[in-house]
């Protein structure tokens, strides 16, 4: 008989599109099976809880190394674990920063210590300075999974170049924030009559298309691999499908937040909804508008 049933369980999985009610059997800690009217030594009613792939976090800020009183690799690897998370890939914008090979052995170090997955993201410059480029290809051979400026972008131009050629030559993934920091300098909010109204500093949606156009047009120019992180607009959409038919390997990501709530969400300065980048506008906003 089989160790253990979980019964009446949401089975996702992403992968196969499958996603129904079942049970799945357990066996010596494995699944071997997933079906309906499963039987077993112990049986567990998952009331309709779902049961999916572990999820993954590209983008675990921990205060490991440097700030350990605030949180550790382990504190944070048994925190995701509570969550469902199972991988999680640890960013380079910790103190100090993990710009070279001695940190990423240190963090790949202490995930033995853990019962998840933890993976490193590398500097793409020292100390996130946006100007001198770090050994991405001695840190890839590390362990390095990917590489990123931190919540920054890298404003110069031809850095940024010289990065994507640089990472090319390894096929390393880089990581970047798409937002123009001078149209970006001092906003809180999106920019729009409803923010305006309010008296708020706005960043508009031209300052992340304008980053993403750029920046796809130089993983273009390089060959490189390219991850727009954590866009928030309509036209920032509209810029990675139209950079993706031309054949570029660029790729984007998105927040819950961003695909769930709008500008419109701030209400009367309601600062747990002061995001970065910002809530965008029921109109502009990438995936749904609000009324």
């Amino acid at each position: 008989m089989t160790d253990l049933v979980i019964k009446n369980a949401r089975v996702m999985d992403p992968e196969s599109g499958r996603d129904e009610i079942a049970d799945i059997a357990i066996q010596n800690g494995v699944i071997t099976d997933i079906a309906h009217d499963l039987d077993g030594a112990e049986i567990i009613d998952a009331h309709g809880l779902i049961a999916a792939p572990g999820l993954i976090d590209m983008r675990v800020s921990t205060g490991e190394p440097g700030t350990e009183n605030r949180e550790t690799i382990v504190s944070a690897a048994a925190a995701a674990a509570s969550g469902g998370v199972t991988t999680i890939i640890v960013t380079p914008n910790t103190d100090p920063v993990i710009d070279d090979m001695s940190l990423i052995d240190f963090i790949q170090g202490r995930a033995l210590e853990t019962d998840i997955n933890v993976y490193v993201s590398g500097a793409l410059t020292k100390n996130l300075d946006g100007e001198t480029m770090t050994e991405i290809g001695l840190m890839s051979e590390a362990g390095a999974v990917m590489f990123s400026n931190g919540d920054m972008p890298v404003s110069d131009a031809l850095i940024m170049r010289r990065l994507l050629a640089y990472s090319a030559r390894y096929n390393a993934l880089i990581s970047t924030r798409p937002f123009d920091q001078n149209l970006s300098k001092g906003a809180c909010a999106h920019e729009s009559d409803f923010t305006a109204r309010l008296g708020l500093i706005g960043e508009p949606s031209a300052s992340e298309r304008i980053t993403i156009d750029r920046d796809a047009a130089l993983t273009e120019l390089t060959g490189g691999r390219l991850l727009i992180d954590m866009i928030s607009s309509r036209e920032g959409v509209e810029t990675v499908r139209r950079a993706r038919k031309r054949d570029i390997d660029l790729s984007c990501s998105v927040s819950i937040n961003h695909l769930a709530l709008n500008e419109m969400d701030i209400g009367d300065y309601r600062t747990f909804a002061k995001l970065n980048p910002p809530l965008r506008g029921g109109s502009t906003g990438p995936f749904r508008s609000r009324k």
